[in-house]
């Protein structure tokens, strides 16, 4: 399952999660503040940046890099769009 790491207050995190929407990919949300100091954020995200993706093992803390990594796990366009919850 893919998880993103943080607020959709934050036009990144929503540029990560609509990538997740537009390709129909589901994913969960864990609301996560940016500069989280706790130490299993950090292990994936060390500056503390918001959004991390996660995926298996696999983490990306970057937004161009999120969207880039949902292309390639997903590079055939989408069926449908479907209209963000957020």
């Amino acid at each position: 399952m893919i998880k993103i790491y943080g607020v959709p207050l934050s036009p990144f995190v929503r540029k990560a999660i609509w990538a997740l929407e537009y390709k129909g990919l589901e994913f969960d949300n864990e609301p996560t503040l940016p500069g989280d100091t706790s130490p299993a954020f950090r292990a994936i995200s060390p500056l503390g940046k918001i959004p991390v993706l996660a995926h298996d093992d696999f983490t990306v803390p970057d937004t161009s890099v999120i969207c880039r990594y949902i292309d390639r796990i997903s590079p055939e366009p989408p069926r449908h769009v479907l209209i963000s919850r957020y």
